[in-house]
């Protein structure tokens, strides 16, 4: 029989766990829209964080949509090795690395190839 103290570790634990994967999804649904907002946003302000300015053809705005898909390629061969020698929880871990520098890259991207290679 485990003590309400056990059992508040185990509720943490598996509530930690749901937000975890529940942020994993949501990231997902932000980056497959993220092109859409992009391109709206590029034609109001293309002011960068640093206060250049981002200008965008028809191709390379083409391109912001489909590097996502593209770099998850060599991505999807990766993640089997990956699982099996760090295990599902450290591999987890280890695939967010990229899209965290790919996010803080494009958040300091001072034209449009640093926003394509954050992308």
């Amino acid at each position: 029989m485990e003590t309400v103290n056990e059992r508040r570790i185990r509720y943490g634990k598996q509530s930690l766990m749901f937000l975890a994967t529940s942020f994993g999804y949501i990231s997902v649904g932000m980056s497959l829209t993220w092109p859409n907002v992009f391109a709206s946003d590029v034609i109001v302000n293309n002011s960068t964080f640093f206060g250049t300015q981002i200008t965008c053809s028809e191709w390379q705005m083409d391109m912001v949509g489909s590097m996502l898909f593209l770099g998850s390629l060599p991505g999807f061969l990766f993640a089997g090795w990956l699982v099996r020698a760090l295990g599902r929880r450290w591999s987890m871990v280890a695939a967010s690395l990229p899209g965290l520098l790919g996010a803080i890259l494009i958040c300091l991207a001072l034209n449009t190839e640093m926003v394509l290679v954050g992308r």
